[in-house]
């Protein structure tokens, strides 16, 4: 059980940091 919400939990932060890194390159 612990497992598996860790994965969720890390499919959830990987998208917000991706659309982070957009938001960077497109200001730079």
């Amino acid at each position: 059980m612990e497992g598996k919400k860790e994965e969720k939990r890390k499919a959830i932060i990987i998208p917000k940091n991706k659309s982070n890194d957009i938001r960077n390159t497109a200001r730079h």
